[in-house]
Formats: structure tokens, C-alpha cells, sequence
């Protein structure tokens, strides 16, 4: 199919839910994501979708922008019928796929292809809010490390933080280069996030001046050079998100929680909070225990019903692996291409209403504030 283009449509990673019954909907939500790299979503949501492609009968029931999609020739009468019925046009598959794009505009949905964000003398930036802008107390402060190298930590990171953003709360993320290439930025130039941690009262305006927006994701920016950030105080952020690595390689070692906290923790909120993603195999087996919430991913050796009895049926949220998620790792897109359904299985931890990270509890489980 070729890869995505996302220079044909204005809007890029638009959420979109296909409403449509197989094989049509196959064809038609392999091509939005290939060829106009938007986002398939379920229509409940998380993200809550831009646009609905449905087909003839089922428009009235969908409370959004609607575009009909007719397996076939859309003639004259169909198209007058599904704008009758509040449709924003209707189109033939796949004659008038074309349209797509043009359409989409029409949902006032802004394009979101990021940059790094210009420097500015205190006045509002492309993300909603001011270089002086700093949470009270300082931003809450989530660490995700990996049970193993190359079990999905980055991208579960990436995961969390777009579903915050999503929900209207600005988050920076901190990671290395392999995260910056999921979320299709090029490798990290300069000065990062614990360099600019080290200035505390003017690290609000390097972050304005350093940090890189992600595609498809307003509020989410990113901050680069892989080395953990011990202070977050004065960040203009309601969450950080530190990809702090693999256990046992050194570097998520020194991303010690509660000195990380110490500065960051939000009054009446609690510290900062970690969160374990292991693959289901011998490595979480040999990894030692602690009350962290934990994110499995696909299979493995290790039934999840098993993992879950042992550890506490709230301390786990099982995610599946599938290629979806691999190419939108591979083409750069994460999280804007990640399936709809792996979002809201990672919902439970940081819930979209009130975007608070969850808390390791005396039990092993995990709560939310």
C-alpha cells in the first residue's frame, strides 16, 4: 500500500472511527491509515474520534461529523439521501476515496504536524499555554522502566502520555532516541531534559525553546539525550513522563522514585509514581517485586491469569502485541496510530478524566488519585 502521506491530508493523525461491517471495513481502515496516517479509534473512544466513516443506514446514530461510505457507486439519490440525513457527503469505495482528505477538513480539526517550538519572551506558545505558566507545586511525575530491553516500555510511555494530552493536559516526555523515532523525531541534538533540570527556575523556558511537539498530539512534547531527570520542579507541564530504560542496565536505577519526587509531587497528591512494563516470560519471573503497577504485553511463557493471581488482579493491565502497534512503532506514529483498544486497556492507569498517574499501594495493587 505504500507508506503513509501524510502531506495529502491537512489533518494529520485525525481519529477517526470506521463504523462500517467487514470486508469493507478492512479495506477502508487499512487505506485511512496507510495513505492519509490517520488514527482508527473505536467510536467510544480514547481519543474521542474527529470523524465517523459509517455506512448508509447507521448515520443518524452517530453524534459527530458523519461521512457515508457506499461499497460501490454513490449516485445521486444516495448522496441526497445521507445529506438529508445530516451527513457531511457521502462517497463511493473506491472511486471516491480521494475525498476523503478534503472532507476531513471540514471537521475543524487543526493540523497538528509538529515542530520544535519557536523560543518566546513569555508569550503563549503553540501548545495552550505560557513559558510562565508552571503547575502549583510543580508538575506529577510518572517513571516507566522495562523489565528487559525490548518490551515496549517507550512505547507504553508514549501511550500514557498522549492519552493525557488528549484529555487537554500539557505533558512533556523524557526519553532517549529510540523513543523520539516511535514518535517520528529524529535523533536528539543539544541539550536535554537533565540538562535543563539543572536550571530549575529557567528550565521553563528552555523547554519552550528545546523541547519538539509530536505529531497528531497537541499538548505532548518531547525531550531528548536518554539520561534520566531527577528534578521536574518549574517544568510548564501537568505530567512528566520519564522513559528511564531498562532494570538492571544502570540507568533506571538512578532514576530513583522518590528522589525524583521530591521536588514534583503535587500537594495532597502524593509523590511521583512508577510503573513497571515487562513482557510475560522469564525475565519477570527472575526481576524482583515491588508494589509498582505493572503493564504486560503480549504473550508469553507466563499465562496472564497467573501473573495477574500472583501479583493482584488491580496491580496488572495486560496490552496484546500486534502488528499495528509494530508499524506504527516502525513508521514513526506512536501514539497517534496505535489502535484504539490498546489506548483504552491502558486507560485504568492513567484515567483521560482526570489524568492522574497511578500510585503504588502497601498491597501491590495500584490506585489513581
Amino acid at each position: 500500500m505504500g507508506e503513509p502521506d501524510p502531506g495529502r491530508s491537512a489533518v494529520a493523525a485525525l481519529p477517526v472511527a470506521v463504523c462500517l461491517e467487514p470486508p469493507l471495513y478492512d479495506e477502508v481502515a487499512g487505506w485511512v491509515e496507510q495513505h492519509l496516517g490517520w488514527q482508527v479509534v473505536t467510536p467510544e473512544g480514547p481519543p474521542s474520534p474527529a470523524l465517523f466513516l459509517v455506512a448508509p443506514a447507521r448515520v443518524s446514530e452517530r453524534d459527530g461529523p458523519a461521512v457515508v461510505v457506499i461499497d460501490g457507486v454513490a449516485d445521486a439519490e444516495a448522496v441526497r439521501t445521507a445529506l438529508d440525513a445530516g451527513a457531511l457527503d457521502a462517497l463511493g469505495w473506491p472511486e471516491d476515496r480521494e475525498r476523503l482528505a478534503t472532507l476531513a477538513e471540514r471537521t475543524g480539526r487543526p493540523s497538528t504536524h509538529g515542530e520544535r517550538t519557536a523560543a518566546g519572551g513569555g508569550g503563549s506558545t503553540p501548545h495552550g499555554r505560557s513559558p510562565d505558566h508552571v503547575q502549583p507545586g510543580g508538575p506529577r511525575l510518572l517513571v516507566i522502566t522495562g523489565i528487559g530491553g525490548g518490551v515496549g516500555a517507550s512505547t507504553v510511555a508514549l501511550a500514557l502520555a498522549g492519552l493525557t494530552a488528549w484529555a487537554g493536559h500539557s505533558v512533556v516526555v523524557c526519553g532517549g532516541d529510540d523513543l523520539l523515532a516511535l514518535a517520528g523525531r529524529d535523533r536528539w541534538q543539544g541539550p536535554g531534559g537533565r540538562a535543563v533540570a539543572a536550571l530549575d527556575a529557567g528550565a521553563g523556558q528552555e523547554i519552550e525553546t528545546l523541547a519538539v511537539a509530536v505529531p497528531g498530539v497537541e499538548r505532548l512534547r518531547l525531550l531528548g539525550d536518554g539520561r534520566p531527570v531527577r528534578r521536574v520542579a518549574g517544568w510548564p507541564a501537568d505530567l512528566v513522563v520519564v522513559d528511564a530504560g531498562p532494570e538492571g542496565d544502570g540507568v533506571a536505577e538512578d532514576a530513583d522514585t522518590e528522589e525524583l519526587a521530591g521536588e514534583a509531587a503535587v500537594p495532597g497528591r502524593g509523590s511521583g509514581s512508577r510503573l513497571r512494563v515487562a513482557r510475560p516470560d522469564g525475565r519477570l519471573v527472575r526481576a524482583p517485586r515491588t508494589g509498582d503497577p505493572l503493564v504486560l504485553v503480549g504473550d508469553g511463557p507466563l499465562s496472564r491469569r497467573a501473573v495477574r493471581g500472583e501479583r493482584g488482579r488491580n496491580a496488572v493491565v495486560s496490552v496484546p502485541w500486534s502488528a499495528r502497534v509494530g508499524v506504527a512503532g516502525v513508521r514513526g506514529r506512536v501514539p497517534g496510530a496505535l489502535p484504539g483498544s490498546w489506548l483504552a486497556a491502558l486507560r485504568r492507569l492513567l484515567p483521560v478524566r482526570g489524568s492522574s498517574p497511578p500510585t503504588s499501594t502497601r498491597d501491590g495493587g495500584a490506585r489513581t488519585s
